[in-house]
């Protein structure tokens, strides 16, 4: 019933129990004082105050307040059993547990507590009192039982004679009553006064037979028969004091060295999981404990060791952050302000071309680059330099300190005419501006007179110059080519004669040949028809009877009248004429054909000056007349077919318009910000894509984003493999953009590591691809349907072929196989069939012949509990254990292959021992040996869930093994009822 044998298993509850909770949450004392003495005892005083965080609320919250952030509910635990842990929106979320649900920590040495308003209550620590004054009492959480140990009183019984030897008391706690003490009776030598106690010096005084117990002195070494205290002392006769062993040797990293008495041992132990640790590597940080082990955190940041042509990376190597090379061809900036397009080559950022400061560029300046900043400014050009001032109604401008000026009016007075003045238009530079309507104008044209303006500008209107000469007797014209007028005589045959007529007496030309009367051949008596010819191409010229006689020739006959500007001629009524000679063949798009009688020929003559015209040319438009010649206009505009990459231009050949592509390597812009940069290619602008890698990583890929104009990061797809420690032992892989450790309730399945489903629920649910058979459709714990001619999305069904009278397994082929968990065996000798005949034979148990007698594995006859069933490793079982129907496994039982028959004699699999033990079904008693898995917490163990280590149903407690002592295997709290 004494409390002071607690210092050590105290120490050691303290650091078991206390110390991971001070750890998880802050506060709290440092592993080194784990195991100081601690007195317990009945006062207030002896109450251990609450490290602070330890209900896990606060110790979830940062030092500024805001509640931590959070990719999966694994990262919100807060180690309260009494608090849902979520991650809701990226940030932890602890929500208490309805009042009343039982909280249990799992120790021997206290009872369950409840939950209220998130904290655990209730709980009544163990004190193992036996009600007696000589044991100093323990409770044992490790062998969870209690522990009583004598806790002797040397000199409180003796010597011989003294009351303390008749009052039947063991007044010294060394087991031993009045005569039976040692202390009680009469001694003869020094050894009969040993009392047990190292720090006495036992004597005898032979003549009284009285023993003598003298105190060592203090500081003596002793030792107190306890293996976890070292260099024990003396003190006022009891051997008390000492230090903790130290049992750090045995603690690696995550492990807390603890020592146990009852076997004498050191062991680790380990902290709690999310505790701070470092794995010897440089390049992680914030490492964790998980069960034990040391897991990578963060990789280390190495970014500020980068530059524009390196990538910071972290060297374990090394121990140190250093600088990869990007690849080469990367953009890059070289800090000069006056080159663009660089790129990286073997980790240097160089090449590129000049800065283009050409927009700068004036009539008058020119763009540079100033080198130190980077920017581009204009710089004027030497004065009087000519220059183009942008005004289409100056000329002649030169520059001045980089103002274009000065100059003169332009010249537009070759536009003028008869009827229109040049005049300088800014908007479009020269045209003709027609003079007033009526104003008088000389239209170029000697044959006419009186011309004026009309509305349109043209020189018209005037009357023909009057050539008239009053001689009857010539046809009057008026000759422009020579800016004359003309008098073409024009006979008249037989208007005069023949002789004695009275026209050859008139004193009239009556004929025109200009011989009157007497004078006129036609007044003379004729003695020949050639004295009769009258000059008249038209008549038929004789003489009769001494008198001439003219007659006309047929109407028709070709005949020349003499002018050449009449054509062809011909005869009518006995006068030959014809129609106007055809001049057009002499005019032109500015010429109006004439024919010039005096000098017998066709000319031009000059249209009025602004007429409208055509050169001839398709690439001009808007041509008009000047002194007779066809001048062109305005170019034409092929500007429709301008581009980033062609420049419309006129095809005079093809008598069109066309696009010219631009030379190639010309920069344009195609309208595409993920394109850069653009150049021409072949007439078409377009260009690379605009690299965003700058803002990828491993889990995120940099992609341009054309609707934006930006650039994104993307998140890879789920699955891809990534390093977020640097180690090549863990599997990494990218999650919603993130690199992380691929593990159960990330919410990515795995399929490498065995994943057949993972939702990101960590709480509840296994992802782990089960035995064949057990087909799981998602993590809900659910059983799929096999043969219902579906495969179950999720699931860890390979194939379905529906059938489901031959009750298939979810195999590979989809064949007609019974052997399924849970089908029926009959088992005969040491060969076991299943219940189809088709689906084979299933020889020797395990490859081994059961011993008689033995009942577990395949029986001989008969059926055992709930009958022969086939398990998923191949073998027949007597056991026809059910987990819950909610839960993974449907069947399950003792394997064969780790030992489940009383022959077996091992060795067991690495973390297991060998246990014997005594199996009661259906009254029958067996014998059995059997592997377990070497526990120390029921955490470690697996409860209702398919167990891989030993492929059967668990329904496991860490418990005592009930052959091994001092060790705690998992054993299956059902296997004594099938």
């Amino acid at each position: 019933m004494r409390k002071q044998w607690v210092r050590h298993w105290t120490g050691w509850i303290a650091t078991t129990w206390l110390l991971p909770i001070a750890s998880a949450c802050g506060g709290g004392h440092s592993g080194s004082d784990a195991d100081a003495d601690v007195e317990i005892g009945d006062g207030a005083g002896d109450q251990e105050e609450t490290p602070d965080g330890a209900d896990g609320r606060d110790a979830d919250v940062s030092d500024d307040g805001d509640v931590r952030l959070c990719t999966t509910a694994v990262e919100c635990n807060d180690f309260n059993r009494c608090t849902v842990d979520e991650c809701i929106g990226g940030s932890c979320r602890w929500t208490p547990v309805t009042d009343g649900t039982i909280c249990d920590d799992d120790r021997f040495c206290t009872s369950p507590g409840t939950c209220i308003a998130g904290e655990c209550t209730g709980v009544v620590e163990n004190d193992c009192d036996d009600g007696d004054e000589c044991t100093d009492d323990l409770c044992d959480d490790v062998m969870m039982e209690c522990r009583h140990r004598l806790h002797p009183r040397p000199g409180a019984e003796g010597p011989y004679g003294s009351p303390t030897c008749e009052d039947g008391l063991d007044n010294d706690c060394d087991g031993r009553t009045d005569g039976d003490d040692a202390n009680c009776t009469p001694c003869a030598t020094a050894e009969d006064c040993d009392d047990g106690n190292p720090c006495t010096a036992d004597t005898c005084e032979p003549a009284t037979g009285i023993c003598t117990n003298a105190p060592a002195a203090d500081g003596t070494p002793c030792e107190d028969g306890e293996y976890c205290t070292v260099d024990e002392t003396c003190r006022s006769g009891a051997c008390t004091g000492g230090e903790p062993r130290d049992c750090s040797a045995e603690a690696p990293v995550c492990n807390v060295g603890r020592c146990h008495e009852g076997t004498d041992r050191c062991f680790g132990e380990p902290v709690p999981d999310g505790s701070s640790c470092l794995d010897g590597r440089y390049c992680t940080v914030d490492e964790t404990c998980a069960a034990g082990l040391c897991r990578a955190g963060g990789a280390r940041d190495c970014s500020a060791y980068g530059d524009a042509c390196n990538v910071g990376v972290c060297d374990d190597d090394l121990g140190a952050c250093a600088r990869r090379p990007v690849p080469d061809g990367t953009s890059c900036d070289d800090g000069r302000g006056c080159s663009v397009g660089e790129t990286c080559q073997a980790g240097v950022c160089g090449g590129g071309s000049p800065r283009d400061c050409s927009t700068l560029d004036g009539p008058c300046q020119v763009g540079v680059c100033d080198e130190t900043s980077g920017d581009c400014f204009a710089v004027p050009v030497v004065d009087g330099t000519a220059c183009d001032d942008g005004l289409l109604c100056t000329e002649g401008t030169t520059c001045t300190a980089g103002v274009c000026g000065g100059g003169r009016p332009t010249d537009c007075s070759a536009l003028d005419g008869p009827c229109r003045t040049g005049v300088c238009d800014e908007t479009t530079g020269c045209r003709a501006v027609a003079r007033a309507p009526g104003t008088p104008c000389d239209d170029g044209l000697y044959c006419t007179v009186g011309e004026s303006c009309t509305t349109v500008g043209a020189c018209a209107g005037g009357a023909a110059r009057a050539c008239g000469d009053t001689d009857v007797c010539t046809a009057d014209s008026c000759n422009e080519t020579a800016d004359r007028c003309d008098h073409v005589l024009t006979p008249v045959p037989g208007a005069e004669g023949p002789r004695g007529a009275a026209n050859c007496s008139d004193g009239v030309d009556n004929d025109c040949d200009r011989a009157t009367d007497a004078a006129d051949s036609d007044c003379v008596a004729c003695t020949s028809n050639a004295q009769c010819n009258d000059g008249n191409p038209c008549t038929t010229d004789r003489c009769q009877s001494g008198g001439c006689v003219n007659t006309p020739v047929a109407n028709g006959t070709a005949c020349d009248d003499g002018l050449y500007c009449t054509n062809p001629d011909t005869c009518t009524g006995g006068v030959c004429g014809g129609p106007s000679r055809d001049c057009s063949s002499a005019g032109g798009p500015c010429l109006a054909g004439r024919c010039d009688e005096a000098g017998g020929r066709c000319y031009g003559v000059p249209q009025p000056n602004g007429t409208s015209c055509e050169d001839g040319l398709y690439c001009t438009t808007g041509d008009t007349c000047t002194g007779g010649v066809c001048i062109a206009g305005s170019a034409r505009d092929c500007s429709a077919l301008n581009g980033p990459c062609a420049t419309g231009q006129c095809d005079e050949a093809g008598d069109r318009c066309v696009a010219n592509p631009r030379p190639n390597g010309t920069p344009c812009d195609d309208g595409l910000w993920c394109t850069t940069p653009d150049a021409c290619t072949a007439g078409v602008c377009g260009g690379p894509a605009r690299d965003c890698s700058s803002i990828g990583d491993q889990c995120r890929a940099g992609t341009c984003n054309e609707v934006s104009d930006r650039c994104d990061a993307t998140p890879r797809p789920d699955g891809t493999v990534c390093d977020a420690d640097g180690s090549a032992a863990t599997r990494d892989v990218c999650i919603a953009g993130t690199c992380r450790f691929s593990a159960c309730g990330d919410g990515y399945r795995d399929t490498v590591i065995g994943e057949c489903c993972d939702d990101g629920n960590t709480v509840t649910e296994s992802c782990t691809a089960p035995p064949v058979g057990a087909c799981v459709r998602d993590c809900s714990i659910r059983q799929d349907t096999c043969g219902n001619g579906t495969v179950d999305a999720g699931s860890c069904e390979a194939c379905d072929d529906g059938n489901t009278n031959s009750m298939d397994a979810c195999t590979t082929s989809c064949t007609v196989n019974d052997r399924r968990v849970g089908a029926p065996c009959t088992c005969t000798g040491s060969s076991c069939r299943m219940g189809n005949p088709t689906a084979g034979t299933i020889t020797g148990c395990d490859n081994v012949v059961v011993p008689t007698g033995a009942l577990l594995g395949c029986i001989r006859s008969g059926t055992l509990g709930g009958g022969n069933i086939y398990m998923a490793g191949g073998f027949c079982t007597a056991w026809a254990h059910r987990c819950s129907p909610s839960l993974l496994c449907s069947f399950a039982g003792i394997p064969s292959s780790v030992g489940s028959y009383s022959a077996f004699v091992g060795p067991c699999p690495e973390g297991s021992v060998l246990v014997q033990q005594t199996v009661s079904a259906s009254g029958v008693t067996l014998e059995t040996k059997s592997c377990m898995k070497v526990c120390t917490r029921d955490a470690d163990c697996r409860w209702n869930e398919w167990d891989t280590y030993f492929r059967q149903c668990g329904h496991y407690e860490c418990t005592a093994s009930p052959s091994t002592p001092g060790t705690r295997v998992c054993f299956d709290s059902q296997m004594s009822a099938p």
